[in-house]
């Protein structure tokens, strides 16, 4: 009985790791992707808008 209770226990704390994890990998490249399309829109804009046009 105890034996199980562990194997239970220890099951569900790697869940619980494996679950950190991805959702962590998932934020990280959420934030990654908003932060690379405010640099292409800044920088499109910054373009856009300049008085030196490169023809």
């Amino acid at each position: 009985m105890l034996q199980l209770l562990f194997l239970a226990l220890s099951l569900l704390v790697n869940i619980l790791k494996f679950l950190w994890r991805i959702s962590m990998a998932v934020v990280w490249f959420i934030i990654l992707a908003i932060k690379w399309l405010l640099d292409f829109l800044i920088g499109f804009y910054r373009g856009y808008t300049s008085n030196n046009p490169t023809t």
